[in-house]
């Protein structure tokens, strides 16, 4: 007969301690510096290979790349909320975070981190042509919003699968 069944001791209970906090945001920042400015070289990746699916002048290829390039780069700044909600998470494990809302808001602002990064690239890359549109201004407002929603949301969901899954508690 095997050991006795325990019962999972793991629950939210809406606190995280200093140690959690200082975890979370020195995973967050540090990553979401990083993809921020790395969101400059994926912003116009997609933007070429629009150009190239333009350049066919194929009707059904143009079509695509009028409908990818705008969402292609909406989806490059979610995939990097993305990478900081994990990041955020990870630091919430390290330091045994058991609040949703504190990982949520150190992913939002680890977000918010990670825009400035990207803005700092793109505006010393492009210089006088950075913002000089309202197509920039559009944009720029996606990126946002699609790195804070989804670094938020998805930092608070891994605090509620560590619930789950006590095991991910257990740091290495």
């Amino acid at each position: 007969m095997g050991p006795p069944e325990v019962e999972n001791a793991y629950r939210l209970s809406g606190r995280a301690g200093l140690r959690a906090a200082f975890f979370m945001l020195a995973f967050g920042l540090l990553v979401g510096s990083g993809v921020g400015a790395f969101l400059y070289l994926l912003h116009y990746l997609v933007a070429g290979l629009g150009l190239v699916l333009l350049l066919t002048k194929i009707p059904l290829l143009v079509l695509f790349a009028l409908v990818f390039v705008p969402v292609g780069k909406i989806v490059a700044a979610g995939l990097v909320g993305y990478a900081v909600a994990l990041a955020v998470a990870r630091g919430a494990r390290t330091g045994k975070c058991r609040s949703e809302k504190s990982a949520q808001a150190i992913g939002v602002v680890s977000s918010i981190v990670s825009y400035c990064a990207f803005l700092v690239v793109y505006s010393s890359i492009l210089r006088d042509r950075a913002f000089n549109s309202m197509i920039d201004v559009v944009m720029l407002v996606g990126y946002f919003l699609a790195m804070t929603i989804v670094g938020g949301i998805y930092a608070g969901r891994e605090i509620r699968r560590n619930e789950r899954r006590p095991d991910l508690m257990e740091v290495i």
